[in-house]
């Protein structure tokens, strides 16, 4: 099954700060099984999406989780694949033009993690 346009959009959202929060997926995850999509197919896309925004980083700019040894930026709060506490930071970028319950939910962890 193709991703629906609102599944790329609540991505591009909460990738927008260049992390996405455990949270975040679990929205995402929950929005995409309400339209259809298995669990494997959406967390199939998750991942390669996580995985190309991971790009955008330095060497330095990344880390491995200590749970489950991920590696994830260090402005991550949370570990994107086993939802692990972490450091905290924040940097912004383009915002992708989606509204509703899911992007309220992405829109409210981006701002825990520009507060720090």
């Amino acid at each position: 099954m193709a991703i629906p346009q609102k599944i790329k959009q609540l991505t591009a959202l909460a990738l927008k700060d260049r992390i996405m929060t455990h949270i975040e997926k679990q929205t995402i995850v929950e929005s995409a099984m309400n339209e259809g999509i298995s669990e494997e197919e959406i967390t199939d896309y998750l991942n390669k999406a996580y995985a190309e925004r991971l790009k955008s980083y330095s060497k330095e700019e990344l880390t491995h989780c200590p749970n489950c040894n991920a590696q994830v930026p260090l402005i991550s709060d949370n570990c994107f694949y086993c939802g692990a506490n972490l450091t905290v930071s924040s940097t912004a970028s383009e915002e992708p033009q989606i509204s509703g319950a899911e992007a309220d939910i992405i829109n409210e962890e981006n701002k825990k993690s520009r507060r720090t």
